[in-house]
């Protein structure tokens, strides 16, 4: 799994470099690592590695192991952009789309607000209310009995969408695709929720 991920990590950054989130995130199934089994709601004392059992920390310890092979992997593809004479034309361009580290620190999240005010409008025209609201039932769910599950797709859906607010200096509607896969799923958890709870509220009413 590890070589497959890192052939697609590479391939991704070959297209397009915000592929780099899906790498840059896989850390986040850390959270399905300890205790899975036993209960699915996230403990935060699950957040103090020492504390966990041998058996625990070999899995982490595996992970980790195999997560840097994939990003070895990655790079090995990534590579071939090397062979190019124009390869330095990659980095002048992303300066069209990006902030740099130095004028992100001299105005930090100065793109912040206005990414995130365009990026919700786009959300809304998309998916509609309709979606949007089931969405945010599966998030106050997930949320309120830290559900590792839906935590993740969370997570996998805010912190891409936070990135690219906070440095991107133009935007597309096509740039909401690294982040709308989760939401689609979260889309759907919010559907099934409101399915049981409206099926409830029928059964108590019929008896």
């Amino acid at each position: 799994l590890s070589i497959i991920l890192g052939i697609v990590y590479g391939l991704g950054l070959l297209t397009k470099s915000p592929s780099l989130f899906y790498w840059a995130l896989a850390p986040v199934v850390l959270l399905l690592l300890k205790n899975t089994k036993a209960n699915n709601s996230f403990d935060f004392n699950d957040i103090f590695v020492w504390k966990w059992s041998k058996e625990d920390q070999s899995r982490l310890l595996k992970w980790i192991g195999y997560w840097g092979l994939s990003v070895v992997i990655g790079q090995m593809v990534l590579g071939v952009l090397r062979l190019s004479n124009m390869y330095h034309m990659i980095g002048r361009k992303n300066l069209e789309f990006v902030v740099t580290s130095q004028e992100f620190l001299e105005r930090p999240f100065s793109m912040l607000y206005g990414n995130m005010i365009g990026t919700s409008t786009w959300f809304f025209r998309y998916f509609g209310i309709a979606l949007v609201l089931c969405a945010a039932i599966a998030v106050i769910r997930g949320v309120k009995s830290l559900d590792k599950k839906i935590l993740i797709l969370i997570l996998l859906a805010i912190i891409p969408w936070i990135s690219s607010a906070s440095f991107a200096k133009v935007l597309y509607p096509r740039y909401l695709l690294f982040y709308t896969p989760p939401l689609i799923i979260l889309v759907s958890y919010g559907v099934y929720t409101l399915n049981q709870y409206l099926l409830r509220l029928i059964q108590q009413k019929s008896n």
